[in-house]
């Protein structure tokens, strides 16, 4: 079962899936391949990716363009061209927003093609419009089998047309054991003194979505002691700026900026407990990553793992990001339970072992395996929309 997976750009959890997931392939006597639509991408900076990983074919089909500056046109005859070199079983298609997703979906169903849908929407993510649902709907039912973030995930499709039993769990994983050194150092170092202040660590990109200035005017009027690093930058730098001139914040609040991929660890390693206060979040991999790390984690409600990676009092908390007293609550509470945090983080880390990239590897095929099955069935049903396809 040879298959061809479409991203946008690459990220290094990205490459790190996909060698595991082409390890499971090589050893099932199958080839997996993955298409990069552009090396570059400056919302996020990810590097360049080598050609090949020696696990899996990568083939970028503009290696020195902006992703953001690609015209629809160009992008949909490089797919086109690229799904006929590689001639796979099967097509996973990374979301259905892009022109390249939907270049995608018009050669697999115009050539009778079993197609994956990759997805990590979740209903609650923004205000649905009806007739954005309705095309979404007819992306979906396009589909033969969907691959979701989690539980909320899973729903979501299934509401746009993919039937049960033909959605699989674990696109957003981590490499769980890059980031497990700062728990190892943990357990070597012992159960060590009780926090005399709450070192909070958030890691995220600088938008209005990720809900800062809320929690900078709830941590303002806490009695408690508190410390909190902000990892990360973006377009709201300079607003969040200007309120941490405030006395009660300046000496209280550190923004370290953007830290590359390979530095993100020992930042994990310093914070105490982590904060994950966004009021739109698909999935939240900061989340996965500060488990792995064994910290206990407060996580907003609108965060697309809260329901699979958070068991509420064991590893952290959920709390409603638009309502200053619930985050205050939490907030409170993990600090009365302080001297439970090693605990907490050890659980943390025990639940995340689930969500591995091996998880990742094994539904990966599984969904592949569902959309052959499921395109088989439906051979001798194809209509005349599926032979329109053709002419996209």
């Amino acid at each position: 079962m040879n298959a061809a997976v479409i991203y946008e750009k690459l990220a290094p959890f990205h490459v790190a899936r996909l060698e595991q997931a082409g390890r499971l392939w090589k050893a099932r006597g199958s080839t997996l391949a993955c298409i990069e639509i552009a090396g570059e991408q400056s919302s996020y900076r990810w590097p360049s990716i080598p050609r090949s990983s020696g696990e899996f074919t990568l083939l970028t089909l503009f290696p020195k363009r902006e992703s953001g500056e690609l015209a629809a046109g160009e992008v949909r005859q490089a797919i086109k061209q690229a799904l006929e070199d590689l001639d796979a079983d099967v097509i996973v298609i990374n979301g259905w927003a892009s022109s390249a997703s939907r270049a995608a979906l018009a050669w697999c169903c115009g050539r009778g093609t079993p197609r994956v849908v990759i997805s990590d929407s979740q209903y609650i993510d923004r205000p649905r419009r009806f007739w954005k649902e309705s095309l979404k709907r007819f992306f979906v039912k396009q589909c033969h089998a969907g691959f979701a973030g989690g539980s909320p995930h899973v729903r979501y499709l299934q509401s746009l047309g993919l039937p049960a039993g033909s959605c699989v769990v674990g696109c957003d994983v981590i490499d769980n054991s890059f980031f497990g050194a700062a728990l190892r150092r943990k357990l070597e170092n012992g159960a060590g003194n009780t926090p005399e202040v709450m070192n909070l660590l958030s890691c995220v990109r600088l938008l209005e979505i990720k809900n800062i200035p809320f929690v900078l005017r709830t941590l303002k009027r806490l009695t408690i002691p508190w410390k909190w690093t902000i990892a990360g930058d973006g377009p709201e730098r300079e607003r969040i700026s200007r309120l941490l001139d405030a006395p009660s914040l300046r000496e209280r609040v550190v923004m370290i900026g953007r830290v590359d991929y390979d530095g993100i660890p020992p930042v994990y390693e310093a914070g105490g407990v982590y904060l994950q206060p966004s009021v739109s979040e698909p999935w939240g991999l900061a989340v996965n990553e500060a488990m792995a790390s064994g910290l206990p984690v407060l996580v907003s409600k609108r965060c697309g793992c809260r329901e699979d990676l958070i068991t509420e009092g064991l590893n952290g908390y959920v709390f409603d990001p638009t309502n200053s007293d619930d985050l205050a609550r939490v907030l409170n509470l993990m600090w009365a339970r302080r001297s439970d945090w090693r605990e907490m983080g050890l659980q943390s880390s025990m639940l995340i072992r689930f969500w591995s990239l091996d998880l990742f590897s094994r539904s990966l095929w599984r969904a592949c395996e569902i959309a052959i099955q499921r395109a088989a069935e439906s051979e001798g049903r194809r209509t005349g929309l599926d032979l329109l396809w053709r002419l996209v």
